[in-house]
């Protein structure tokens, strides 16, 4: 085997694995042909990593749910860091190519546009028990983190909610905050560039910067949808349980020299949603 993609039910994982030769899923289940394995059980990740022998691991895998992060914060950590030390081992064991996943919620949103040096200081546990595991990848030295911001496909995120809200003419109440949001499969494709490169360290890969208001309305302008049915609101109105950034965009300047500029459009991930 040369690629092991853990999370591969992911938005992500699953989009890595249609384009990555040679390469093999995780699932927490047997119902998708793939490897079995539970993060939750920390004690048998190494092991049936350095089992399998991959000469790339890819970490797509996280609890993602940032208001059930704040809720159940053994789990969070237990999946969001612990594992990503099992998992580092064993990538350090098989002198493996590590890549790790991570995510704009590593900083506090006061000032956006975060490049791959800004320093960290997350608001929710989401975003410290994902801070946490990084700085377990970043310990070795053949590793990627991949930073990015707001994936999203088929369900479970925001710009779906948006398309499918407004398709079905439900209202919908949207917080005017900024980030960086990316297609899983525009990302999928980036990633497998670098990878391929072997670019070890932290990049971020992600999209434009762009407001969840405007975003709203763009997906109106694509799909052809009613905006009078896009309202905004403020944080306290959704009862949260966990705070987010106000501004978690991420500066992509290093990911552009790269990649070039195709991939960070908006316009184009959005169109993306038409696709599936």
């Amino acid at each position: 085997m040369e690629t092991l993609i853990i999370g591969g039910s992911g938005q992500l994982g699953s989009e890595l694995l249609k384009i990555i030769p040679q390469s093999i899923g995780t699932f927490r289940n047997n119902n998708s042909g793939g490897i079995i394995l539970d993060l939750i059980d920390t004690r048998s990740i190494r092991k049936l990593i350095v089992g399998l022998k991959p000469k790339v691991i890819i970490n797509t895998a996280a609890l993602t749910n940032v208001d059930l992060c704040e809720k159940d914060k053994k789990s969070a950590y237990t999946i969001n860091a612990h594992a990503v030390r099992e998992i580092t081992m064993a990538a350090e064991d098989l002198g493996a190519y590590l890549v790790h996943v991570s995510t704009d919620y590593v900083f506090d949103g006061a000032d956006g546009n975060y490049d791959e040096d800004a320093i960290q200081n997350p608001i929710n546990y989401y975003g410290l028990s994902k801070l946490l595991g990084d700085s377990h990848a970043c310990t070795y030295d053949n590793s990627l983190v991949i930073r990015t911001s707001g994936v999203f496909g088929l369900k479970g995120n925001f710009p779906r909610f948006v398309l499918d809200s407004l398709k079905n003419n439900k209202g919908i109440n949207v917080v005017n905050s900024y980030y960086s949001p990316i297609h899983a499969r525009m990302l999928a494709r980036q990633m497998k560039i670098v990878m391929e490169r072997k670019h070890t360290g932290i990049l971020n890969i992600a999209s434009e910067r762009v407001s969840r208001l405007e975003l709203a309305n763009r997906i109106c302008d694509i799909f052809d949808l009613n905006k009078e049915l896009i309202n905004e609101a403020s944080e306290s109105s959704l009862n949260w349980v966990a705070r987010r950034p106000k501004d978690s965009s991420l500066n992509i300047d290093r990911s552009l020299s790269i990649l070039g500029k195709g991939y960070s459009s908006i316009d184009a991930n959005i169109k993306m949603m038409g696709e599936e």
